[in-house]
């Protein structure tokens, strides 16, 4: 008896990882009726986390009042797993899907989270986890760190609410205020860039453009971080100039340096919590897939991390994507035996989005009913 996981990121924009997994399940069975298929649809700490994670682990979605990137009243969920952990998506409060209709990261806030993450410890959690991808702000997680109770003073000792646009006026921190709830909490952040802090790879420069910032302000938003990253080395809080400090606007700074997080690639703690290499031992073939395959597919992403995974062992690994752009088989990872689009040349997104279902279940009839 054939036996298979499917393992795909969302074709975003279109369906999640969830919805693309059943897709694959159903082609599967519609050319092997007897197959044993296993679902695993996966996120590599970006927006979906939360659904992949309650999906592979169990668990409840828990649902609160909190506060969105300009700090209005919002509703926001979170993951509570079992064993005493809790997934966060840093989208969920301080996405950018939240203020996508008037974006400003100068004035964007992750306090929020830091709600979010008081709640999760309030519901028994001892473990964090947070997926800090798609970030609207720019305030290097000074955000949730006031909503855990961190303090910020200004060089005239007044106390005020920094944010992207004034981090750098920061001269104090205060923790006395600091909920005691934090005590003896881990915390992992899942981060799948490299990006400084400050400078032309940095924050501000790579990533604030896409969040609403004019020529000038990314230009400023850089000055203030380079002011905050000084502040932090002066004091001796650590070095701020780590592999991964410029994630979502800087908010693995005040994750690592003040919370104590450890940073590790998403992909890779996904397939190490849902025990993927021990479920290959079972296994004939692995599916996967995303909607767009380019360069970028293989520097820490979903099928880079999957590739290794499979090749270890042996297991044959195919990718069905919406597209290829610009991928040779020559820049495949070690462990991805092949790459299928769904679509046709000449391409025409408006159809594939539209027929992605059908595409799918289709290539993968193709595939399998050949072999």
């Amino acid at each position: 008896m054939k036996r298979f996981i499917v393992i795909p990121d969302s074709f975003k924009g279109t369906y999640s990882s969830q919805e693309i997994a059943m897709f694959m399940k159903e082609g599967i069975l519609s050319c092997i009726p007897k197959a044993l298929v296993e679902m695993i649809p996966i996120a590599d700490g970006g927006e979906g986390s939360v659904d992949c994670y309650l999906h592979a682990l169990g668990g409840t979605r828990i649902t609160l009042p909190s506060k969105d990137p300009f700090m209005r009243d919002i509703d926001a969920s979170f993951g509570l797993l079992p064993n005493k952990e809790a997934i966060i998506e840093l989208a969920a409060t301080a996405g950018l899907s939240l203020v996508k209709d008037d974006p400003n990261p100068s004035i964007a806030s992750t306090y929020g989270v830091g709600i979010q993450i008081l709640q999760a410890i309030e519901h028994g959690a001892k473990h964090i986890i947070l997926a800090i991808g798609g970030s609207a702000s720019n305030d290097a997680g000074v955000g949730l760190l006031q909503a855990l109770g961190y303090e910020f003073y200004n060089e005239f000792h007044q106390l005020f609410f920094p944010t992207g646009a004034t981090i750098g006026q920061i001269s104090y921190i205060s923790s006395e205020n600091v909920s005691s709830l934090m005590d003896d909490i881990k915390f992992t952040t899942l981060c799948d860039v490299k990006n400084p802090l400050f400078g032309p790879h940095g924050a501000a420069y790579v990533y604030s453009p896409q969040k609403g910032a004019s020529p000038s302000m990314v230009k400023e938003l850089d000055h203030q971080l380079r002011l905050f990253a000084n502040f932090l080395t002066k004091n001796n809080y650590g070095d701020p100039t780590f592999e991964g400090s410029g994630a979502a606007g800087g908010s693995s700074v005040a994750l690592k340096l003040f919370l104590r997080s450890s940073i590790v690639r998403g992909i890779d703690f996904f397939l190490d919590i849902t025990q993927f290499r021990i479920k290959l031992k079972h296994v004939d073939m692995v599916f996967t897939g995303e909607g767009q395959m380019d360069s970028q597919s293989f520097s820490g992403k979903v099928i880079d991390g999957i590739a290794s995974k499979t090749f270890e062992v042996g297991v044959p690994l195919i990718a069905f994507v919406g597209r290829t752009n610009g991928v040779s088989t020559i820049d495949y990872p070690k462990g991805l035996n092949q790459a299928i689009s769904i679509s046709q040349e000449p391409f025409d997104l408006q159809y594939v989005i539209s027929h992605t279902k059908e595409l799918l279940i289709k290539a993968i009839n193709s595939f399998l009913c050949n072999q």
